[in-house]
């Protein structure tokens, strides 16, 4: 872990300006484009609630902001995000009862469903590698560029758990059913080309986050209305391709899987459980 604390932090675009919601989540303004870090990479950039409630309220600040125009979300260091991390220590304390622990289990939900709602052009920048969790999170947003060298994988099943954070229905949409099956089931890692050929992003590129701000300059340079108009019609015509609320109950899935299964999420693993998961 020690290359990973020299890891080399996302370039800062010239001009911008920074401003922290969380020590591990920055967010840096360029003009009309804001570039959110996951920066924490020591860590890969897991996603621990800290994290997630960091992003969540930049998210819901960018909504009233009516000067950016596109958010570019990356990591810092050699990883987007390493998924949501099982290792540290929960900061909330004991959750109260069974009711507060199906609301914690659906934290990642509630991220992804505040990226798509945003009304501004959305970009991940994949500079590295991007395992389960941070995979949806780049998939919620409209486009993604991905460096050359990096690699992705959904390795959820692997480890006894169900594919949450409405992932399936953003997969089925981009890649197509049969495309989705292969993914989730095999756990297979994506090199960035096969990422290419499958649809999984738009871009392959040397530099993930200044190809993103070529194309953010690109749409910028438009009309800042009509940009809006399509991506508001854009997002209501793909919540057509994936039929049905399939994903309202992933939250209880993952909640459920963390109770029979014994995960270490709250606390230490069940004694009956006849297997210890974790994020590897």
């Amino acid at each position: 872990m020690k290359e990973a604390h020299r890891a080399r932090r996302a370039p800062r675009a010239r001009g911008a300006r920074s401003s922290t919601t969380g020590a591990t989540v920055r967010i840096t303004r360029s003009g009309a484009v804001a570039t959110i870090t996951l920066d924490r990479p020591d860590k890969l950039n897991a996603l621990s609630p800290r994290e997630h409630q960091s992003l969540q309220r930049i998210l819901a600040e960018l909504r009233g902001d009516f000067e950016t125009r596109v958010v570019i979300l990356t990591g810092a260091g050699r990883a987007f995000s390493a998924g949501a991390d099982l290792s540290s220590p929960r900061e909330e304390g004991k959750p109260k009862n069974d009711l507060e622990r199906r609301h914690r289990a659906r934290i990642g939900d509630r991220t992804v469903a505040a990226i798509e709602a945003l009304d501004q052009i959305t970009i991940a920048a994949i500079n590295g590698l991007c395992i389960g969790g941070g995979a949806v999170l780049a998939l919620a947003c409209d486009m993604r560029v991905m460096a050359r060298d990096a690699w992705l994988s959904i390795p959820e099943v692997a480890i006894g758990m169900p594919l949450t954070w409405g992932a399936l229905p953003l997969l089925l949409r981009e890649i197509g059913p049969a495309r989705t099956i292969e993914l989730v089931t095999t756990c297979d890692r994506v090199s960035a080309a096969d990422a290419l050929a499958y649809r999984l992003v738009n871009h392959v590129a040397d530099d993930a986050v200044a190809k993103a701000r070529t194309i953010a300059t690109k749409i910028t340079a438009q009309p800042a209305v009509p940009v809006a108009m399509t991506k508001t019609t854009v997002r209501a015509l793909r919540s057509t391709l994936a039929h049905g609320d399939v994903s309202a109950a992933d939250g209880d899935l993952y909640w459920l899987a963390i109770k029979l299964g014994g995960l270490k999420v709250d606390g230490p693993p069940r004694k009956d459980a006849k297997t210890t998961r974790g994020a590897r």
